[in-house]
């Protein structure tokens, strides 16, 4: 759909804009659970930050080994909210070719 192909176009350039990112990614979230009344755009519970981190640890072990101590810092700093985690997340995919999954909403 038109978001996705805007998330993708954002994500390809090298020059990320969170707000942007972020505001799709919720547009996206109220799409796709009309019933849900909760976005993305709130705290990340515990568990959604230790996903994250498992979702991190296993790209960065493949592609990148020397990144795994920056894991934590990774989710201290942008893990606040579940819309800019899983920015965050898109954006180590993209960088490293890595597949993505959907938002992980626990």
């Amino acid at each position: 759909g038109l978001v996705d192909d805007t998330l993708e176009g954002l994500f390809s350039s090298p020059d990320l804009h969170y707000p942007q990112v972020i505001s799709l990614l919720k547009n996206k979230d109220q799409d796709n659970n009309n019933n849900n009344n909760q976005t993305i755009n709130r705290n990340t519970t515990n568990e959604e930050k230790t996903e994250y981190a498992n979702r991190l640890q296993q790209i960065y072990q493949k592609c990148n080994p020397a990144k795994l101590g920056s894991i934590v810092n990774l989710i201290n700093k942008y893990g606040n909210s579940l819309a800019t985690l899983h920015a965050t997340y898109l954006k180590v995919c993209q960088k490293y070719g890595a597949p993505t999954q959907n938002v992980f909403n626990s």
